[in-house]
């Protein structure tokens, strides 16, 4: 078990790499969480991770497979339907160098991103967006449902404002709840779009 303070920091390592689709290891995200601040070595920060994938392996979005790595075997965490293989072509020679993982994919203006929406149906939205549409920690952001996509900016209140208002926590993420979403369109996957010049993200299935 690591301290609170590693737990959070590894919390937010998984929970980003699976917000870009990311296929990784253990190692991975202990080396991204070093990066981050984690203060204790991967013996002791592993766990973590595989506790922390363990609900998008058994929701079907995310599955592992074993692959050989210089230091034996180890899991392979990746979308389901992601070819192995490419990881091991491109990440393999990484690990035997001990270079650090590739960082979380920059974000550019129209980014697509693939989300998926948690075991209680709520649907996470992360700081690495809000942040690209002025979003930061203890503002109010509005969501704006239609027929074929939810629409989240900065909240300015007058006659035409949404009546879904988010606080953007203290880890700068929101959480649009289970029943906008089950009145949007139930589903596993979302599509998550940054506009940066509208300041504006926009969901769509």
């Amino acid at each position: 078990m690591c301290n609170p303070d590693n737990t959070q920091i590894m919390e937010e390592v998984v929970s980003d790499f699976i917000n870009v689709g990311k296929s990784f290891t253990a190692f991975d995200a202990t080396q991204e969480g070093m990066r981050r601040g984690t203060t204790e070595r991967h013996s002791h920060l592993k766990g973590q991770v595989h506790a922390n994938i363990r609900s998008f392996i058994r929701n079907g979005s995310y599955e592992r497979s074993l692959i050989p790595t210089p230091n034996g075997n180890a899991w392979l965490y990746h979308p389901t339907g992601v070819d192995v293989q490419s990881y091991i072509d491109n990440n393999i020679v990484t690990v035997n160098n001990n270079r650090p993982a590739d960082p979380v994919t920059p974000l550019t203006d129209n980014t697509v991103k693939k989300q998926v929406v948690d075991s209680e149906g709520r649907l996470p939205i992360y700081g690495d967006m809000l942040k690209e549409i002025d979003c930061k920690p203890g503002m109010t952001v509005e969501v704006v449902v239609s027929s074929n996509k939810i629409s989240i900016a900065q909240f300015h209140p007058g006659p035409a404002s949404s009546d879904d208002h988010y606080k953007v926590n203290a880890d700068g993420r929101i959480r649009i709840s289970a029943k906008v979403m089950n009145e949007f369109g139930p589903a596993t996957f979302v599509n998550l779009t940054l506009d940066k010049d509208l300041k504006q993200i926009t969901v769509t299935l």
